[in-house]
């Protein structure tokens, strides 16, 4: 059904690692279903190891523009927009107001920051585990890839 998969996982990766999930990837017209890909990385040790290492990627560039998006100010204008009062007649009692508001957007901010940080809490490395070993090892939700993750990299967070 797909001539070129090695295209396609390319492409997944490349996406992959900029922190885009894999649900609006796979919504392309041109794109396997979430399933379809699963069912590759399963079948294929490398996809596997190459979608879990996109995704990790990923995971980094969303943190880093939740600090971006912390550390830059942005100003913005809201409006807050009172309707005119009429009377039972349709006269006009009192008029619409507008009121504009210059300020810095943090509820905007914060918003974006939470946004990406509760998309890596529900696909990110939420898998890691402390082992009795002295290390985490990491098991990806395609395939069997694994890695040690040293102990002087603790403390590992999960949620």
């Amino acid at each position: 059904m797909y001539a070129d998969r090695e295209t396609l996982v390319r492409e997944i990766c490349a996406r992959l690692s900029t922190g885009e999930p894999m649900a609006q990837i796979c919504r392309d017209l041109h794109m396997p279903a979430v399933r379809t890909v699963a069912d590759w990385a399963a079948a294929s040790p490398d996809i596997s190891a190459n979608i879990a290492h996109a995704r990790e990627v990923g995971w980094d560039v969303l943190a880093a523009q939740c600090l971006v998006i912390a550390d830059t100010p942005m100003v913005g204008i809201e409006e807050k927009v009172t309707p005119a009062v009429k009377s039972q007649q349709g006269d006009v009692v009192v008029p619409e107001t507008v009121e504009v508001k210059r300020g810095g957007m943090l509820g905007h901010r914060k918003l974006q920051i939470e946004t990406r940080l509760e998309t890596i809490r529900k696909v990110g490395p939420k898998t890691l585990r402390r082992e009795a070993t002295g290390g985490a090892q990491r098991h990806h939700r395609f395939g069997h890839h694994h890695h040690r993750i040293p102990q002087t990299q603790w403390p590992i967070t999960t949620s």
